[in-house]
């Protein structure tokens, strides 16, 4: 992996904004996977959240944010280290 390619731009931990190609690329990837656990499980408003029912969707999206973060390590410009 290349690291002077960067994707991202961290201005935050929790901020990292997309500046290349392959960053928006990676964050619309990151926001289909969402919005397709959202649909694979139904999740409706109506009912209300309870982990020992709603499991699967955490562990889904956990995986989901894991890979996302293992991709895009190292191509992120930390500005607030």
């Amino acid at each position: 992996m290349s690291k002077g390619n960067t994707w991202f731009i961290g201005y935050s931990a929790r901020l990292w904004v997309p500046v290349s190609f392959e960053g928006w690329g990676v964050m619309a990837v990151f926001v289909a996977g969402l919005y397709l656990v959202y649909q694979v499980y139904g999740v409706s408003d109506d009912v209300p959240f309870q982990i020992s029912v709603h499991w699967p969707i955490l562990v889904e999206m956990l995986v989901l944010i894991l890979a996302f973060y293992r991709v895009s390590r190292g191509h992120v410009d930390k500005r607030y280290a």
